[in-house]
Formats: C-alpha cells, structure tokens, sequence
C-alpha cells in the first residue's frame, strides 16, 4: 500500500468483508448440521473432513471479528497502531489456503474414484498444490512487512495474481472434467439420463462459486481503481470453499432420493 493509504478505508473494505463472511459461516452452520443429521452413519474420514473444514472456516472467522475488533475499537485513535497488519489478520490469510486447497484435493479424489483417470485429476491437484505454495509465499510477504502497505508492493502482487489465477484454473478444470465424466455415462434410457443430467448441474455448480469470486478478486486485483478492494472477496474465500464441500456432501441425500424416483416411479393417476 502507498504511504498516501486511507488506513480507515482500509479497516472498512476489512469490515464488509467481514460482515459478508459472517452471513456465509451461518450458511456454512446450517448445511453442518444438515450432514451431521442426515448422514450419521457416514463414513469416519468425511465427518473428520467436515470437522477440519467447518472447524478452520470458523477459526478463520473469528480471527477476522478478532482483527476488526482490536483495529477499530482498541487501537481506535492510534495511527502507528492502525498502519501495523494485526496478526489475527496475517493468521487468516494462511487458513484461506488451507480451506481451499482441502476443499480442491476433495474435488480432485472424487473426480479420480468417479473416472479412474490419473492425468486429468494429477493436472487439477498439481494446479490446487500450486495455489497454496503461492498462498503460503503471499503469507510469508505479510509477515516479513508486517504493516499493510505490503498489499502495494510488485511481490505480493504477483503472488496474489498467480494465486488466483491457478485457483480458478483449478476449481473450472474440475467443473469442467465432472461434467464431462457424468455425461459420457448417459445411457440413453430417460429416467438414467435424467439422473445423469442432474449430476452435470450439480457437478458443474459446486466448485464454479469459489472460481467466481477468484475472478473478482483478480479484477479487484488487477483492474480497479482501488486497491484495496480485493478485501472483500478476500475475508470470504475460505467460507465459499466450505459451503461448496459441505452442499457437495449434503446433495448425496437429494441424489439418492432422485435414483429411486427414477428406478421405481409413481405410478399415473387416474
């Protein structure tokens, strides 16, 4: 950030972003107890992975009420304070990365037990293993300047470019390799095919709105007039990611009850 930097304005692009991922952690909260409800007899390593994402997501929230909290109300006032990145907000700059590279190495076993392909999901987890090295190198930049004009120098810019750019990548691969897995299954039989069809809608939409908001934070990034945009899809990532594990592991219930409709349907009404 330029020594000319709007500190306060800085603290409320923080705080928007914060309000946003608050609403999203509820969001997040409900589809926790959906699963937990729904599918108790899952099995062990999908309730532990709830518990680590759910678990880091809501760390990653508490550590953004954390920073906003000691920035705006005890150090309210305090310049040299107010120009220091807290820590709580450096914290939670990792866990973005570790949400979303748990929730991305997800997408890439389901889509390796869906296909049996090896290149394809290879290619997507080298992509999502390439975001977090970026993410914890951008992690690395904030700690060693410790204040926040780090987000204007060429380093971290280009780490958080390149983050972004590979996350996207990754997350639309993904999509893009499910959707064409399931419709290569299609049988031609209508009720099958219909199935089918709603696993491409579903397959298509999980990973699209974390890639969504990776292409806003790019233009954010890149293309505006303030940079400190970025802000606000930056405190939400983490949440996005956690939402979309946790409907893609709630949506097997929906599935489920369209398969049996398909295999045994009503009969007409007459």
């Amino acid at each position: 950030m330029a020594e000319s930097t709007d500190v306060p304005h800085a603290l409320g692009m923080l705080e928007l972003g914060m309000s946003c991922s608050m609403f999203l952690t509820g969001a997040a909260t409900i589809q926790r107890g959906n699963y937990f409800r729904t599918f108790s007899d899952d099995k062990v390593y999908n309730k532990m992975l709830v518990i680590l994402v759910y678990g880091t997501d809501t760390l990653h929230t508490t550590l953004l009420v954390h920073g906003c909290y000691v920035t705006s109300i005890l150090h309210f006032g305090d310049y040299e304070q107010l120009e220091m990145m807290l820590w709580s907000v450096k914290l939670s700059a990792l866990l973005n990365g570790v949400v979303a590279f748990v929730a991305q190495a997800y997408y890439c076993l389901r889509l390796l037990r869906l296909t049996s392909w090896h290149f394809i999901p290879a290619i997507c987890a080298t992509l999502a293993t390439a975001r977090l090295a970026f993410n914890i190198a951008k992690v690395v930049t904030i700690y060693g300047t410790g204040r926040w004009q780090v987000v204007a120098s060429h380093e971290f810019r280009w780490q958080m470019i390149a983050m972004l750019v590979s996350g996207a990548a990754t997350d639309i691969s993904l999509a893009a390799a499910l959707s064409f897995a399931l419709f290569r299954m299609r049988s031609g039989l209508v009720s099958s095919d219909l199935l089918i069809h709603r696993l491409i809608s579903f397959a298509f939409g999980t990973p699209t709105p974390p890639s969504a908001r990776l292409v806003l934070s790019f233009a954010c990034s890149v293309g505006s007039v303030d940079e400190l945009a970025f802000l606000i899809p930056f405190s939400i990532v983490a949440k996005l990611y956690n939402n979309s594990l946790l409907a893609s592991l709630n949506e097997r219930s929906h599935i489920r009850r369209a398969e049996n409709q398909s295999l045994n349907p009503e009969p007409p009404d007459h």
